[in-house]
This record gives C-alpha cells, structure tokens and sequence, in this order.
C-alpha cells in the first residue's frame, strides 16, 4: 500500500468518528490545533523562514493569521445552523440547507503561504469544522515546514483525522483519485489546479474540486490616475510584494501614459531583490526576464 493509500484508508476510518462530532467537539479541536501552532511559534517562523526567504514580520503576521482562523471556523462549527429559503409562491416547498459532512477531503498546501495557506491553513480548517478528515499534500517547496506542522496537528487530532503525504505529480493525481477522497482543496497554479480538475472531473464518481489558481490580474491605469505618483509607488508596491510571489500581483499593466510605464519601471527596478521560494520559480523568472528584454527590439 503506498503512502496516499494508506493515508486515505485511515481518514476513511476515520470519517463516521468525525460526522458525529458535535460543534463544541469540532471547536475544542481546531482550538486545540491553533494552541499547538501558537505555542511552537517561534520554532515554526525560524524554520519557515529558513526554507522559504520570507521575513520574520510576514511569517508571524501569517501565523497569527492562521491561528486566527483555526479559532473562527472553530467557533463558527461550535453554533448549529440551519439556513431557509421560503418558498417561492403558494404551494412551494421551503429550501432548507444544513451542513453534512461529506467524508475525506484532499488539500493542496500552497507555496507561497506556508502557513496560511499550506498544510494548517483554511482548507484544512474547513474541512475539520465541516467534520472531515484531511489529507495534505506537502508542497515540495516547503518539506520540513510541512512535516514540522503536519506532526503538530497529528498531536492534537485523533488518529486519521489528519494525515500529511508528499511527493509530485504522480501522488497529486493518485489522491485526487482515490475513492474515499470526497471533495479537493487547492491553491497554486493554473496548470496544477487544471491537472486536478480534470483528474477529479475523470473518477467514476466525480467530486468538486475548490481551487484558487494564479491568473494574471489585469490593471488598466485611467488618465487621472496616471498622474498621481502615489499610484505608481502603490502599484510597484502590489507588483513586488513579496517577491511578486501572490496571487493578487498584478501582472498586466494597461497605460497610455508613457511617463507613468516609465515611472513603474524605475520603481520597480529599484525594489529590493528577495529571493524566490523556490529554484524553478527562479529559473522560470530569469528566462521570462531574457525573453521580455527582446520586447521591442
């Protein structure tokens, strides 16, 4: 039996244990989760920041905003809720919708979020406050911060409740695969997210996968905005966030304005360097920037 196996075997097993929680009982664990994450803190940030060249401020900001999470989608489990939609018209039935934990979910660490978004993050947190277990997929970007967190939320959560797998391509689609995989939770990549999509669409029994996936954030700069130097130093500041590395960057500038392109450029230009989170990021970046040298010629 291969890892991926053998972890959605056990949150399998795992399943009906969970589906019969109460909400105090779902709150109690992710609360559990978010002590643990808290408590280990600084060891978390020293090794993340290690692995992944963001800064200590943006890690603990990240962290924060992680256990701030585990603790919400906590209490949101710990009060029972049902929503009703009246009928429509004379004779109609009432739409009632109430949550039913669907069985194991599979969740996609990102990379740019380690923590955030990575293996404790807001798909995990959902799911565990839906009452389904979670199996992770490590980002191959981040592999002792994954395994680091992985072991901690094993700590607090009963056995299959939580399991963390890693590897490439050929795990990804082996877990979107897997029968008792009910529902995909992703954050990355056009291509990556696409992959799974269509492996998830392609199962004899088809589940939805919930992806966040990179795109390339348009900006069309308006004349009187064009302008406004506070603009400029906005945007390039959107732009090099972080490296350039979030989603929300901005990666298609529209301008009539020569001056303003010119402004971006040298703003741009002199950002700080930072480095990628990871080696083909890099590479990829490089030869985007040998290519768009060409522009123009």
């Amino acid at each position: 039996m291969t890892a991926v196996a053998d972890a959605v075997a056990r949150a399998t097993a795992a399943a009906p244990l969970l589906a019969g929680w109460d909400g105090t009982r779902r709150r109690d664990a992710l609360h559990g989760c978010a002590a643990v994450l808290a408590d280990r803190g600084d060891e978390i940030v020293k090794l993340a920041a290690d692995e992944t060249g963001l800064t200590e401020t943006r890690l603990r900001g990240e962290l924060d905003r992680t256990t701030g999470q585990l603790r919400l989608l906590g209490d949101h489990a710990a009060v029972p809720w049902r929503r009703v939609s009246p009928a429509a018209g004379p004779g109609g039935a009432d739409v009632v919708t109430v949550p039913v934990p669907v069985g194991p979910v599979a969740v996609f660490a990102a990379s740019n979020f380690p923590l955030a978004f990575g293996v404790p993050g807001g798909d995990t947190g959902s799911a565990l406050a839906a009452g389904c277990p979670v199996v992770v997929k490590a980002h191959p970007a981040q592999p002792r911060t994954g395994e680091l967190l992985g072991s901690l939320l094993a700590e607090v959560l009963p056995d299959g409740a939580f399991s963390l797998v890693s590897g490439g391509v050929e795990e990804s689609l082996e877990l979107v695969r897997a029968p008792g995989i009910r529902a995909v939770g992703f954050t990355g990549s056009l291509a990556g997210g696409r992959a799974l999509m269509d492996a998830a669409a392609a199962r004899p029994d088809p589940i939805p996968v919930y992806a966040e996936m990179g795109s390339l954030n348009p900006v069309f700069v308006l004349p009187g905005a064009a302008t406004d130097p506070r603009w400029t130093d906005a945007l390039a500041a959107a732009v090099t966030g972080s490296s350039g590395q979030l989603c929300t960057k901005p990666g298609l500038v529209v301008t009539e304005s020569a001056d303003f392109a010119a402004r971006l450029a040298s703003a741009v230009a002199g950002s700080p360097t930072h480095r990628m989170l990871t080696g083909a990021m890099a590479d990829a970046h490089a030869a985007w920037r040998e290519r768009a040298g060409t522009l123009g010629r």
